[in-house]
């Protein structure tokens, strides 16, 4: 395949992920509007829930990205014999991970998220950051995104591997994505 291929493919995968993380935290801030029964006050979170989720999936995304082509300048910087071509089949393949942990929240929001968005109480606004985050879901999501950062890493470490990449080639590569895609989930 040639550059353009990859990088259409690329862009492709990175448009799906883009479009099922959005559902994904639509769906999100639906079930966590639930208990609230005043229309006028669901109204607006749902408007602001909405502009958060959009600015989150869009943050995260072009953060994913940035962090990937970081690392593909850092290689190009210790001169490391790096196809673009090569690098971007592999990086495909990470993006295409996180769209398979996309479609198993899904299902977890309905396990999960739908059975807890009960229990919460909106009265004190300081307590509902910090109750969201001690939902079971909140957990199962959170040790769910590092247990994938490290699958797609392992890919995208494999997928340079199978191209003949020298290893010390791979193992930067990979080390360096890994360490800033923990980084960057720890600073959210």
């Amino acid at each position: 395949m040639e550059e353009e291929e990859h990088w259409n493919i690329l862009i492709k995968v990175i448009i799906v992920l883009f479009i099922l993380a959005l559902v994904v935290g639509l769906v999100r801030s639906e079930i966590l509007l639930i208990p609230i029964q005043q229309h006028q006050v669901k109204r607006f979170a749902r408007l602001t829930s909405y502009l958060s989720a959009s600015f989150t999936v869009i943050y995260l995304t072009i953060a994913i990205a940035i962090i990937f082509m970081v690392n593909w300048f850092f290689q190009k910087i210790c001169s490391f014999e790096l196809k673009l071509a090569t690098y971007l089949e592999a990086t495909t393949i990470a993006f295409a991970i996180f769209i398979y942990e996309e479609i198993i929240k899904l299902p977890l929001l309905y396990f999960f998220l739908y059975k807890e968005a009960n229990h919460l109480t909106y009265k004190d606004p300081h307590s509902v950051k910090s109750q969201i985050r001690a939902l079971t879901y909140s957990h199962i999501t959170h040790y769910l995104s590092l247990a994938f950062i490290f699958i797609a890493i392992g890919a995208f470490a494999y997928s340079l591997k199978e191209q003949k990449v020298k290893n010390r080639a791979v193992i930067s590569s990979s080390v360096t994505v890994l360490t800033l895609l923990v980084v960057f989930i720890f600073v959210l």
